[in-house]
């Protein structure tokens, strides 16, 4: 047992005994941990919860019922435990891991999980696994995780640029193109965001091995990226 494990221990310990309220017992109930080794954070222990002080509304006003979440939050900070707010979080199915929520602009498209029939994976297992992630993304306007190899599993970007579309013509219709591509018999399709700001939006179409060549054929090769909408919908 690590001493951060042994200092969380004792910690969690002091806050379940100090905890005498109904409020406070399922404010801990709801709190959640992941021990281990986790790519968005350097500690050896996360801890999801709600760290604001326990109100209630009366009178017209807000009243502190219980410290416990803020002094039990800066206790586990103390010792090394990473502190993740339960509302900007979600937890990875299969390898527990706390994964952020919140873009970094109101423009960013980059997420680091995905919320299939399965639960919520994390870019990361996805990395690792992701065959039947990017089956399930095959012909929709969806973009795989930035952290997703797709060559890895087969596919091959059909542009020879990542072009950039003006930030006021940064929705092409994509859905009109992929349903083109549908109909010709190319169904194997992913669209890949490269970038998403205020001022530009990069991406690309990518075709699976065992179709490229039927969209060579069909469409010939190297299509200019700022032009690969256009040629779709007018060579299909």
């Amino acid at each position: 047992m690590g001493t951060t494990d042994r200092k969380f221990r004792l910690v969690m310990s002091w806050v379940k005994s100090a905890c005498k309220s109904q409020a406070e017992a399922n404010w801990v109930e709801n709190l959640d941990f992941h021990h281990g080794e986790c790519f968005y954070y350097t500690g050896e222990i996360q801890a999801s919860g709600e760290w604001n002080d326990l109100t209630v509304w009366e009178n017209g006003e807000r009243r502190v019922i219980s410290e416990i979440p803020s002094k039990a939050a800066k206790l586990l900070d103390a010792i090394g435990v990473d502190i993740v707010w339960s509302n900007s979080h979600v937890s990875c199915d299969v390898c527990g891991e706390f994964i952020p929520t919140e873009a970094a602009h109101a423009f960013d498209t980059v997420h680091f999980w995905y919320d299939g029939e399965c639960g919520i994976t994390c870019d990361n297992c996805l990395a690792r696994d992701g065959e039947d992630y990017l089956k399930a993304l095959e012909g929709r306007p969806e973009s795989p995780l930035a952290k997703v190899d797709l060559r890895k599993y087969g596919y091959t970007q059909v542009s020879s640029t990542e072009g950039e579309y003006p930030y006021e013509y940064r929705q092409p219709d994509f859905a009109k193109m992929l349903e083109k591509l549908r109909l010709a018999g190319i169904t194997r399709t992913l669209l890949k965001t490269h970038s998403n700001g205020p001022f530009a939006y990069s991406w690309g179409l990518w075709v699976h091995s065992t179709q490229i060549r039927k969209f060579n054929k069909r469409l010939g090769h190297g299509i200019d990226q700022r032009k690969v909408v256009r040629h779709v919908l007018s060579a299909l």
